[in-house]
């Protein structure tokens, strides 16, 4: 669990306790899936008055959804079961693996179909303005990623595209901390372009982080044309905003839907 809403909840304590109100009407016949890995939210297990089922992508669980020599597996006194191999997922990031084995949990908790659930993890190749793509130009790819609506799922979906990268980002002021989203570039991301509330927030990050290939622009199709100017064949176009939409846009679906129009719009 990571800081984000700070604007609305004010300290992360506050926000940390509204998440976990999801719990606190659970009794003995209910089950709490936790993330394993994440030491906040597994804390959480003691809040939860029902059976805790656990996944990791880390460790070797001995009860729960993890990851065997590469392989998602379901794990109960002693037995085992295979589901499909981590490389088989049809989403790309650690984030969809994490996702992933939180759906294996429920399927096991219910008594679904094992079969059926790894041909559809398969299949399944995500959702509109998530990690999208929307087009392949001149050798370049476009990646939709308005959903990443704070620093923490920006980093995620840096991590999980191909790079060089060449980012935009920016939006409404969340109160969110942007040093940790700056050190995740790691020289992948190439140049950033910038818009919104938040341009000179993070610009300032970044500059303090020692990032200056950094350029502003008034609208998002300026930064799209700025990014296809800057990108060269083989790279990769990410818009993952690190922000909310609403200094520009009435929410992320919106946000999205132009950033595809104006790809599109290089085509013509």
């Amino acid at each position: 669990m990571t800081k984000d809403h700070l604007n609305r909840h004010k300290s992360f304590d506050n926000y940390l306790e509204a998440k976990a109100r999801i719990l606190e009407n659970q009794d003995e016949n209910d089950y709490a899936v936790l993330n394993y890995d994440d030491e906040l939210v597994s804390s959480l297990s003691k809040r939860s008055k029902g059976k805790v089922v656990y996944f990791s992508r880390k460790h070797d669980l001995e009860r729960g959804a993890c990851v065997k020599n590469g392989v998602i597996v379901v794990k109960d006194n002693g037995i085992m079961i295979p589901i499909l191999k981590a490389e088989e997922l049809g989403m790309r990031g650690s984030h969809n693996l994490e996702n992933a084995l939180a759906v294996v949990c429920v399927a096991w908790i219910t008594k679904a179909n094992l079969n059926n659930l790894a041909e559809t993890l398969k299949d399944f190749h995500g959702v509109e303005h998530r990690l999208e793509q929307v087009a392949i130009i001149g050798g370049i790819k476009y990646i939709n990623d308005s959903k990443g609506t704070n620093p923490d799922a920006a980093i995620k979906a840096i991590n999980a595209v191909d790079g060089p990268v060449v980012l935009i980002a920016g939006g409404y002021d969340k109160k969110s901390d942007y040093t940790d989203f700056i050190r995740s570039f790691n020289n992948k991301v190439k140049k950033m372009i910038l818009i919104g509330e938040t341009a000179p927030l993070i610009e300032e990050a970044a500059r303090k982080q020692g990032y200056r290939n950094i350029q502003k622009a008034r609208t998002l199709r300026e930064a799209v044309l700025a990014a296809a100017e800057s990108a060269r064949p083989g790279d990769t176009v990410l818009f993952s905003p690190a922000c909310a939409s609403w200094d520009m846009f009435k929410d992320f679906e919106e946000r999205g839907r132009v950033f595809k129009e104006e790809v599109y719009s290089l085509k013509s």
